[in-house]
């Protein structure tokens, strides 16, 4: 016993003994746990050492893992309501990883770029995103409802029937992103030019724009509807069976 206490006050701790362990553990113990006993009786002063550094690296590792987790890297989601409320979820970089028929509801990111992360029936709604551009990350049967872009480039991500509606768009360029039935609905714009973005029934409709030219992105099916702009102009791009209906242009 007297050694016991020695140990305790030299290390902060001592080792129990067989019986101790036979005594809280065992049997007539209220705190019985036979595997908890099993997993003790082998420990002894020879090798407890060993057992608590093992046992500190092991946290240490777990922790360094669970760092890493904030990138999501080849992690698919299909078919999962995981993007539903989850605030913090999309505000880490997505790499490598498909969504499909899993709605961002609720969901606003923030420095999450989406790489190589191609995005099917994925409807965006009441879902701001900040400083999360998609990269080389095709888009098809993805709405933006309510959702305001900031400083959300769109680089080489093709789409397919993504309107995006009600959803403002700030110093968010399509860059090299053909679109197809890709509509702008109530989604006014700033510095937010389209180039080497070719685009097939995209119209813009009570969508007003500044300072967002159209270079080097001929539009086939395009038309400007109740859309007011101010220095955008077209650069080099062809427009075919396109309209422009009452909407009044400044310095463009």
């Amino acid at each position: 016993m007297r050694a016991a206490v020695d140990e305790q006050n030299k290390r902060g701790y001592s080792i129990m003994t067989d019986e101790q362990k036979r005594l809280i553990y065992g049997r007539h113990s209220p705190y019985n746990d036979t595997t908890t006993l099993e997993r003790f009786r082998g420990i002894d002063d020879g090798n407890v050492h060993t057992m608590i550094d093992k046992e500190i690296r092991m946290i240490a590792e777990a922790k360094d893992w669970k760092l890493r987790q904030r990138d999501i890297v080849l992690t698919p989601v299909i078919k999962s309501p995981i993007l539903i409320a989850a605030t913090p979820l999309l505000s880490q970089p997505v790499i490598l990883s498909p969504l499909v028929f899993s709605p961002s509801i609720l969901t606003p990111a923030v420095l999450g770029p989406v790489i190589l992360g191609p995005w099917v029936f994925i409807p965006v709604i009441l879902s701001p995103r900040l400083l999360s551009p998609l990269i080389v990350n095709p888009l098809i049967f993805s709405p933006i409802i309510l959702s305001p872009l900031v400083l959300h480039p769109l680089i080489l991500s093709p789409g397919i029937f993504n309107p995006l509606i009600l959803s403002p768009l700030l110093l968010s360029p399509f860059i090299l992103s053909p679109q197809v039935f890709t509509p702008l609905i109530l989604t006014p714009f700033v510095l937010n030019p389209i180039i080497l973005t070719p685009a097939v029934g995209s119209p813009l409709i009570l969508s007003p724009f500044v300072l967002s030219p159209i270079i080097l992105s001929n539009q086939v099916l395009f038309g400007v509807i109740l859309s007011p702009y101010v220095l955008s102009p077209l650069v080099f791009t062809k427009l075919t069976l396109s309209t422009v209906v009452a909407s009044p242009s400044w310095l463009s």
